[in-house]
């Protein structure tokens, strides 16, 4: 019912951007009745922004979400067909409730006997009123896009070094990040002198933070076959054929020794993303392939990175160590593409 109800007004209202506002637990999949099988597909329509409410410390890393699927890899499907912003929960709420803002409100409960109910409601000065009442009792803000990071950035610099100053455990790299750029070699993509040193900064700690260090093989494929470059919150950049090894050498000269010996290629089919993982902080980043759509999603839990080791590890994705001579074989392979 809920698909039916939701799938006419999508197809009524094409034109229109429309707004969700959910508690529902999408993340570990413990939805009333069969919606746990339900599929987010792309669409043509508008835009469509969702709302998501959330518990980082009982919901993202819960029992239910590490035994069924990688919450991560959920966020990483949602945010291809959605505008995805999650906000933090005061309270957890009597019911489970989806709001589609201006058209419908679905709640859903179960009777006495433990039998579902699912309750619709139109009226629109009952909409009107319960999105104010989502206004007063949602939490703050987790999810941020290109131009809201920047701003939050721009009057508060120091907010990239708190990061790096949490203790950060692991770094997921799972995008062809141009970490070792130069503020010169970001000038293309960013036209701000500051954006640009603000940038290489972060990146200097990051390569030097002495946690482990998972890239993706399809990141150094990408990186190796088109020279594409993330540079993020400004844009992409694309490094000449002619300039690629010199760049991978760089990478291997800057990252510190430590980090070399923690380091792992991982194929995973998760992609165009950054996980970084401190004690109490997990700062996902999260771009579409052409960088026009960015968003950075913030969860306050411990030992993430822990968690997705034992998940990675468990779902027995494929890990090689780091070595001098693997490498060298990607940058043979580059090498070989200047030919």
């Amino acid at each position: 019912m809920t698909c039916i109800i939701l799938s006419d007004i999508l197809q009524t209202e094409k034109d229109e951007a429309l707004e969700f506002y959910s508690t529902l637990p999408f993340l570990f999949r413990e939805l009333p009745y069969s919606l746990n099988r339900i599929v987010f597909t792309k669409n043509n329509r508008g835009k469509i922004k969702f709302n998501q409410s959330l518990s980082c410390k009982s919901d993202l890393l819960s029992k239910s979400a590490s035994q069924i699927s990688n919450p991560f890899g959920i966020i990483h499907q949602l945010e291809l067909n959605f505008d995805l912003y999650f906000w933090e929960k005061n309270q957890a709420p009597q019911q489970q409730y989806l709001l589609l803002k201006d058209h419908c409100l679905l709640i859903y409960d179960s009777l006495p006997d433990a039998a579902p109910t699912l309750k619709l409601i139109r009226n629109k000065n009952y909409l009107q009123r319960f999105s104010q009442f989502i206004e007063k009792s949602w939490g703050r803000k987790l999810s941020f896009n290109r131009n809201e990071a920047n701003q939050i950035l721009d009057a508060d610099p120091t907010l990239l070094s708190q990061l790096t100053d949490r203790d950060l455990q692991a770094i997921y790299t799972l995008a062809p990040v141009g970490y070792v750029l130069k503020p010169d070699e970001m000038e293309a993509v960013e036209k701000s002198p500051e954006r640009r040193e603000r940038l290489h900064q972060f990146f200097t700690k990051l390569i030097n933070s002495g946690a482990d260090i998972y890239v993706s093989g399809a990141a150094i494929g990408e990186f190796v076959r088109s020279g594409k470059a993330i540079l993020p919150l400004s844009g992409i950049t694309t490094i000449p054929k002619n300039r690629r090894i010199e760049i991978m050498q760089r990478l291997e000269t800057q990252l510190s020794p430590e980090m070399k010996k923690r380091s792992q290629v991982i194929y995973t089919s998760m992609s165009s993303a950054v996980i970084l993982c401190s004690r109490d902080l997990t700062f996902l980043y999260m771009v579409n392939q052409d960088g026009s759509k960015e968003k950075i999603h913030l969860f306050f839990v411990e030992n993430a990175a822990a968690y997705l080791e034992e998940d990675f590890r468990k779902k027995e994705f494929r890990l090689l160590e780091y070595s001098d001579s693997r490498w060298q074989a990607y940058i043979d392979e580059v090498r070989s593409r200047l030919h």
